[in-house]
């Protein structure tokens, strides 16, 4: 009997020291940059109950992944593709177990800002609806990094617990959960945050669950709180439009314009709602005051000049539609054509100019082809002219 207690004492002692070895194992390999090793050590180190206490060994193990996840060979990065989540948990891990004592502090305060932007990186940049799961969970952990924020490093690197609450909506928005999307929305309204697509997207979500009334609601709210946004009143417009409400919309513009007549957006949305009613003169004057106050601004640039291309697209198709008996009459028209096509040019150079956009491109090229400006519609293709 007594022979097998003494028996047990020594695999004890055996199986502690031997966990105790693992811990300097990962120690020695990550001075060696033993990547692979060092990680066998540390992943086993954490499995027995008594070295998974230290905080060194989380330490150890936060810095063996960072290490693998920054190295530059896809063998040592593909040892693990959660290495980014793993070093975070370690670092953690390490500072609540070192609380009181801060021996880890001044090592590990460098380390948790460093770790937890990349963090914050890929749950950012990886928002999808089949990982949503994971970006949550790290976001929940780089929330918990901003407590150790000892030297207010992360707040210089752009991470606050407000923008976390943002990208934690981004993640439930990509998952499609109703009730978590709005959960998150509430959050970051109750805190007011500055950001005007949360209402454009809650208004997009809910118009394609055939909910206008809650899409009028986020839109109304929005509108409160910026009033001024372009994007907001497009879709306003959109939603008016499509419930022949657009008399309502123009009244609200004419008003707000009454109030704040500098606001060069209000006139451009308003040269939009003419737009739509076929009031184009109006529509004109409206687009030439927006840029009268702002000349760069892109969404009049490009109405102004789509307006006027659209005008001259009609009176072509017009000549092209009348009988060779009418030619002269069709060359008159034509000419005339030509004048709206002049009138749109540099308006739609401005707006190409300011949002290269491929379908602006295409309308210029096709333009200048008209005009029978070879070099200027050359410009707008890969095609060069011929010399």
């Amino acid at each position: 009997m007594k022979s097998l207690f003494f028996v047990a004492l020594f695999l004890l002692s055996t199986i502690a020291w031997s966990q105790s070895h693992q811990v300097q194992n990962a120690y020695n390999y990550l001075q060696e940059k033993d990547y692979r090793k060092a990680k066998i050590a540390a992943d086993t180190a954490i499995k027995n109950a008594e070295s998974m206490k230290a905080p060194k060994l989380w330490f150890y193990r936060a810095k063996i992944y960072k290490g693998i996840y920054e190295d530059k060979t896809d063998a040592i990065k593909n040892l693990d593709a959660d290495a980014v989540e793993k070093a975070l948990e370690s670092i953690l891990m390490c500072l609540k177990l070192d609380k009181g004592a801060n021996n880890f502090k001044d090592q590990a305060k460098g380390l948790i800002v460093q770790i937890s932007f990349t963090a914050f990186e890929k749950a950012k940049y990886n928002i999808t609806p089949t990982n949503y799961t994971k970006a949550l969970s790290i976001l929940d952990m780089v929330e918990k990094s901003l407590d150790y924020d000892f030297e207010g490093g992360m707040k210089r690197n752009n991470i606050s617990k407000e923008l976390v609450l943002y990208y934690r909506y981004r993640v439930n928005l990509a998952s499609g959960n109703k009730d978590m999307i709005v959960a998150s929305v509430k959050q970051l309204m109750d805190i007011k945050y500055k950001e005007p697509t949360i209402y454009t997207d809650m208004v997009s979500y809910f118009i394609n669950q055939k909910d206008t009334a809650t899409a009028l609601t986020y839109l109304t709210i929005g509108r409160e709180q910026f009033e001024d946004n372009i994007n907001l009143m497009n879709v306003e417009l959109s939603i008016y439009l499509k419930q022949g409400k657009i008399a309502i919309l123009k009244d609200k513009l004419i008003k707000a314009i009454e109030v704040s007549p500098e606001n060069d957006l209000f006139h451009c949305v308003l040269g939009n709602i003419y737009n739509s009613t076929k009031e184009q003169d109006k529509a004109v004057e409206s687009f030439k005051k927006a840029l009268e106050i702002n000349p760069e601004l892109e969404n009049a640039n490009y109405g102004l000049g789509a307006l006027y291309f659209s005008r001259g697209k009609g009176l072509m198709d017009k000549a092209g539609a009348l009988p060779v008996s009418e030619n002269k009459k069709a060359i008159e028209i034509e000419a005339k054509a030509k004048d709206e096509f002049k009138l749109a040019a540099p308006y739609l150079e401005k707006s190409f100019e300011l949002s290269p956009d491929a379908a602006v491109k295409r309308t210029l090229f096709q333009l200048f082809s008209i005009l029978g400006d070879t070099e200027k519609a050359a410009k707008y293709t890969k095609t060069k002219p011929a010399k």
